[in-house]
């Protein structure tokens, strides 16, 4: 018997060649196939009669097959060609296929069939190029006059067939166990689980593809809400080490800044030091543009850190902004009397590991290396990640993994500090984050020139080549990005 686990294998009609595709689309199981969304529908349901076709427009006809034949056109590159006439009672079109010679046995003279697509001019008579057909037999359409849901697809797998399987599994939906409570359904006026399943997949009209798509998204933003909530309520369990607030050293140090904080960088850097002032693991996400100054406020919650007798890790995606990093903590804190160190896959590493496993280094700077096995840190206090959506979550929490006992014995794991350039509304951050506490720095230092940012049609590229070559002959610089 059939349910929702059951693996895609076991499903009537799906051989080995078609496994291996489905498995491509990673589906393995029915509710796979099921979560399998369309990203889009074919509006396929209205039904026209011949005589009122008009070219580019997009119908659906049903009628009789008057005659189909075949073609291989090799002047082509070997390009076969069907031509099918359909007639009703108001007249006849011609349907033209290209490489699909199957047709000839599938669309035989005299059978009843649905043709949907868009109309096309062939010399002086209006055609269809490539229709969805579908054979009349039940009242009840698949592929034709209806909104038709396409699928990604993978090659050899076409959304044709993913409507041919998903269509005669969905009365598993009726077994669905749907956990949203029905007080919350009607609070938020969505519609069930089941419905909403069979909705989405075949639409009785667009507000129920509407209505489904609006209670399966739902879902998901519910299911991140209740599992960040979960793991939130998990690293609350946890034990960090509290880092007393340094009054005397943080303003001192602040004071011999070469600018003025903004007041944004002060309300971060004291939500900073707020939170490390607990024996709760902080988990605080500093948000702000590029130059907005994040870093400074890193920097400081490291000093304190740093001298409270605690390392402090810093680890960035890439090898140049670690280095850039590196230079400007040594650069802030070079009368601080710290260790700084920089770890990458191009520095060696031996002596250097041995000096962090044995607290000789204050504050480490890396990338990836930061988290390979054979790093150890003696009293990691503060882990700081930069562009942390470069992270995975399993990256992200390894630099927690680095676990140390207190003079009471109990562990401890280090506080966490994520940094983020991109710009994220304040209510989507909490949705997507809500495991973290939010720091946002919109304020921007002064002096600081304000970004510009523009986006260039196609068109407008020679007139953007120009403006780079301005700046070039101004002797400024250009980046120009590519991507890989």
């Amino acid at each position: 018997m059939l349910s929702f686990s059951s693996k895609i294998e076991e499903v009537n009609k799906i051989g080995p060649a078609y496994l291996k595709k489905l498995h491509r689309l990673k589906i393995k199981t029915i509710r796979d196939l099921f979560l399998h969304f369309p990203h889009r529908y074919d509006d396929f349901s209205h039904f026209v009669s011949i005589s009122e076709l008009q070219i580019n427009q997009v119908a659906t006809i049903q009628g009789e097959v008057v005659k189909i034949n075949y073609a291989s056109r090799s002047r082509w590159r070997r390009m076969g060609l069907t031509e099918a006439l359909v007639k009703d009672e108001t007249g006849t079109i011609k349907a033209v296929w290209f490489n699909q010679p199957y047709l000839t046995e599938t669309l035989k003279e005299g059978v009843k069939v649905n043709l949907s697509g868009k109309i096309a001019r062939a010399k002086t008579v209006l055609s269809f190029s490539n229709p969805a057909y579908e054979i009349v037999n039940k009242a009840d359409f698949t592929h034709t006059g209806r909104l038709v849901p396409v699928y990604h697809e993978t090659a050899g797998l076409s959304s044709r067939y993913l409507r041919y399987i998903i269509k005669p599994l969905l009365y598993l939906t009726e077994t669905a166990n749907d956990f949203l409570p029905e007080e919350i359904q009607k609070e938020f006026n969505l519609d069930n689980l089941n419905q909403s399943i069979q909705q989405i997949h075949f639409p009785s009209d667009a507000l129920s593809a509407q209505k489904a798509r609006r209670r399966l998204a739902f879902n998901e933003l519910f299911l991140i809400q209740l599992n960040t909530l979960l793991q939130k309520k998990e690293l609350e369990k946890k034990r960090a080490t509290a880092i007393p607030f340094n009054q005397k050293l943080i303003k001192s140090f602040v004071k011999k800044l070469p600018f003025k904080l903004t007041d944004d960088q002060r309300v971060a850097a004291w939500e900073i030091f707020q939170d490390m002032e607990k024996n709760k693991p902080m988990n605080r996400l500093l948000d702000g543009d590029v130059g907005s100054g994040k870093t400074i406020a890193a920097l400081i919650a490291a000093l304190q850190t740093a001298k409270a007798g605690y390392q402090t890790a810093f680890m960035a995606p890439t090898e140049i902004l670690a280095r850039q990093h590196f230079q400007t903590f040594q650069n802030f804190l070079k009368e601080q009397d710290l260790k700084i160190a920089l770890l990458t896959s191009s520095v060696p590493k031996t002596k250097l590991k041995k000096l962090i496993r044995e607290g000789e280094v204050d504050i480490i700077i890396g990338t990836h290396s930061l988290i390979q096995e054979s790093v150890s840190f003696k009293n990691l206090a503060l882990a700081i990640v930069d562009e942390q959506h470069r992270f995975g979550v399993i990256q992200r929490a390894a630099l927690q993994k680095n676990i140390y006992e207190m003079e009471d014995g109990l562990p401890t794991i280090p506080h966490l500090l994520s940094m983020t350039a991109t710009p994220i509304p304040r209510t989507l951050a909490l949705t997507i984050y809500g495991d973290l506490d939010i720091s946002i720095i919109k304020e921007m230092p002064k002096g600081r020139q304000k970004v510009i940012t523009k986006i260039v049609a196609p068109a407008g590229r020679q007139k953007t080549y120009d403006f780079i070559k301005n700046q070039i002959e101004n002797k400024k610089q250009a980046f120009v990005i590519c991507p890989l």
